[in-house]
C-alpha cells in the first residue's frame, strides 16, 4: 500500500488521499507505463486531483516528441522522422471542439453582449497544436486566429496551410506577452497539462489578455474521463477548477458540461466528458475559501459515475451486437439460401424491399 503523503502544488496542504476509482472502462494507471506511471491523489484541502510523482521535464520533452502526437504513418528514413502533415484521428477533435466554444459564447451573449467575437478581434490558442480550433474560429467569426504551442511542425502547419500568419511556436508559455492584448484567449485541453496552472493563470490575466477580456478553458471533466495519462498532471472537477480560476483573479461567468466530441473508441463515452468554462480576469475578487472535502464521499461518487458511464457503454455494444447480427441473418437468407435455390424469389424480395426503402 502507498503510504505517501505528497504536498498539493495548488494550495500547498498535506492531506492527499490516494484515490482508488478504477473500472474497466474507467483506469486509474498509466496507459503508457514504459514512459511513467504515477497514483492519482485527492487534495483534502482544495479538491484538486493530482498525480504523483509527476514526470521532470526532460522526460516529457522526450515523450512529447517521440509519440504523444505521432501517426500511425511516422517513419525515420536516412536519420531523418518524417510523418504526414494531416492526421484526422488527432486533428479531427480538435476541430470539433470549437462547437463548445461557439455554443458557449452563444449563451452566454445574453448577459455579455460583449463576448461576441468581431471582425476586429483576435482569439488566441493556447496548446493549439496544428490551430484548427482557431482556424475555425476565423471562418465563423471572421477575426483573426493565432495559434501557439511548443510543437513547431504543428505551428508551421497553422502558417502554411491554415493561414493563420502570426502564429508561432514556444519553448516556455511563461514567456508569451503580447503589446497589443487579445480579448480572447482559448486553451482547449492544455491547463490539465500545466505542472504550475496558478502561475500560469495569473501570467496570462497580467501579461496576455486584455484587462476586460474573456478566457475560455476546456478541460477533462473528474467524473467523466479516465486518470490514466501521464501528461495530466491535474485532473478538474467544476468545483475544482471554479477555486483554481478564482485563486488566480478571473470571475467565472459560464460553467457546463459536455461530451462533445464522441470519442469513438471509448466505449465509456459519455455527456460530462469536458469541463467548459469562461471567465474573465477580476483581480479585486476576494479569495476564494477552500472547500472542505469528504474524500471518501468524493471517490464513492467518482466510480458512481464511472460505473453509470461503463453500463451505458456495454448498452450501446449490445445494440450494436444485436444490429449486426440481424444484418448477419438477412445476408444469410438472401446470399446463402435464396441466390442459391430461388433466384426469381431473391429478386422479387430484394425488389419490394428496395422499393420500400426508397418511399
Amino acid at each position: 500500500m502507498n503510504t505517501e503523503n505528497p504536498v498539493c502544488g495548488i494550495c500547498g496542504a498535506q492531506k492527499a488521499f490516494r484515490l482508488n476509482i478504477e473500472t474497466f472502462f474507467f483506469p486509474d494507471q498509466s496507459h503508457t507505463p514504459d514512459f511513467h506511471t504515477f497514483d492519482n491523489y485527492l487534495c483534502r484541502g482544495c479538491g484538486i486531483v493530482f498525480a504523483h510523482p509527476q514526470p521532470d521535464e526532460a522526460a516529457l520533452a522526450r515523450y512529447y516528441d517521440s509519440a504523444y502526437r505521432q501517426s500511425p504513418h511516422a517513419d525515420t528514413i536516412g536519420g531523418q522522422k518524417i510523418d504526414i502533415p494531416i492526421y484526422p484521428e488527432k486533428m479531427g477533435p480538435s476541430f470539433a471542439r470549437f462547437r463548445n466554444l461557439h455554443d458557449a459564447i452563444r449563451a452566454l451573449a445574453a448577459s455579455h453582449a460583449d463576448c461576441l467575437p468581431g471582425s476586429e478581434d483576435t482569439i488566441v490558442d493556447l496548446g493549439a497544436y496544428q490551430g484548427l480550433m482557431a482556424y475555425a474560429a476565423t471562418k465563423v467569426w471572421g477575426c483573426q486566429g493565432i495559434a501557439i504551442d511548443y510543437n513547431r511542425d504543428g505551428i508551421a502547419f497553422a502558417r502554411d496551410f491554415l493561414g493563420l500568419k502570426l502564429s508561432r511556436s514556444t519553448d516556455d508559455l511563461f514567456a508569451e506577452t503580447f503589446t497589443h492584448k487579445p480579448r480572447f484567449v482559448t486553451m482547449f485541453h492544455s491547463l490539465e497539462h500545466l505542472r504550475e496552472p496558478e502561475r500560469f493563470l495569473v501570467h496570462l490575466r497580467q501579461n496576455i489578455l486584455a484587462e476586460y477580456g474573456y478566457l475560455y478553458v476546456e478541460v477533462p471533466n473528474l467524473y467523466g474521463t479516465p486518470l490514466a495519462d501521464p501528461t495530466h498532471f491535474y485532473t478538474y472537477s467544476k468545483q475544482s477548477l471554479t477555486y483554481v480560476l478564482e485563486k488566480s483573479g478571473y470571475r467565472i461567468l459560464h460553467l457546463s458540461l459536455s461530451g462533445h466530441p464522441q470519442v469513438a473508441n471509448f466505449l465509456g463515452r459519455n455527456e460530462e466528458q469536458n469541463i467548459i468554462c469562461i471567465a474573465r480576469p477580476d483581480p479585486a475578487l476576494a479569495a476564494p475559501i477552500a472547500p472542505e472535502i469528504d474524500a471518501e464521499q468524493v471517490q464513492r461518487d467518482i466510480r458512481r459515475h464511472y460505473l453509470v458511464h461503463g453500463g451505458r457503454g456495454v448498452a450501446r455494444q449490445l445494440r450494436l451486437v444485436i444490429s449486426e447480427a440481424v444484418r448477419l441473418v438477412y445476408y444469410f437468407v438472401f446470399a446463402v439460401v435464396l441466390d442459391r435455390v430461388a433466384p426469381g424469389m431473391s429478386r422479387r424480395l430484394l425488389k419490394i424491399i428496395r422499393g420500400r426503402s426508397l418511399s
